[in-house]
């Protein structure tokens, strides 16, 4: 009887120690599944920059690095202020440079500079500065909403979430990357790498009350020549800018 005992426990050992694994195998593939499909919170990085900002270079490569992580959502925004100086940047935006000084005067300060890198519509670093610009991503991470961007038809279309705030749309369209080569000024003989550079910012006209809403903009309301299009959410209060949701479709 004690032999019988023993045989069965000895089965059921084995038995054990083989679902068990599997059992785990299972969950974890199917955790990794739902894991992989959870969006990610984005990170809106605006670059403010110059072809005539002999401290600007540095500051586009980093860019471009972190332009790669999937959660980043990268945009170079060249200024004109510089342009006196012995260059004009091709890629210079009178609207960016406004941006810039509306960021400024949010943060009650008088002037600009470039490169400034604004991460979230919220915090300002110098854009050269790795560690200062890495630590400072770090802590702007999960505060802004995901919003799936997607084309039906002959439309660009998203959801936007509730919040606590009336808001803004912002419709910001951009171009593809480009190397440019520098021919005179303080970055003469150069040749920079611009990362995903705007040519356009849009406010979507409508009462989008605290969200809750479905955005519907018609292909023929999105500037020709854009490689992507941004969308931003901030509350509709004067002088605030900080970005509460963000999505991303690329063309």
């Amino acid at each position: 009887m004690a032999l019988k005992i023993v045989h069965l426990f000895g089965s059921f050992f084995w038995f054990f120690i083989c679902l068990v694994p599997a059992y785990l195998a299972l969950f974890s593939i199917s955790f990794g599944q739902e894991h992989s499909q959870a969006p990610l919170s984005p990170i809106v990085l605006e670059l403010f920059t110059s072809q005539s900002c002999s401290s600007c270079p540095p500051a586009d490569k980093i860019l471009e690095g972190l332009a790669e992580s999937p959660d980043i959502i990268a945009l170079s925004c060249p200024v004109t202020y510089w342009n006196h100086l012995s260059w004009k940047d091709t890629l210079s935006q009178d609207f960016c440079t406004q941006r810039q000084r509306n960021y400024a005067t949010a943060a009650h300060r008088r002037n600009v500079f470039t490169p400034e890198l604004v991460i979230n519509g919220r915090d300002s670093v110098v854009g050269s500065q790795n560690a200062r610009v890495n630590a400072t991503i770090e802590a702007n991470k999960n505060l802004v909403h995901h919003i799936e961007v997607k084309h039906e038809g002959s439309y660009l279309v998203a959801q936007i979430p509730v919040f606590d705030t009336a808001i803004s749309l912002s419709l910001v369209s951009y171009g593809k990357s480009v190397d440019q080569s520098i021919a005179s000024g303080e970055n003469s003989g150069r040749v920079v790498h611009y990362t995903n550079p705007v040519f356009s910012i849009r406010t979507v006209e409508g009462d989008w009350g605290k969200g809750g809403s479905i955005m519907k903009i018609e292909d023929a309301n999105i500037p020709q020549g854009s490689s992507g299009i941004v969308l931003l959410v901030t509350p509709k209060e004067e002088n605030e800018h900080k970005i509460l949701a963000a999505g991303r479709y690329t063309r």
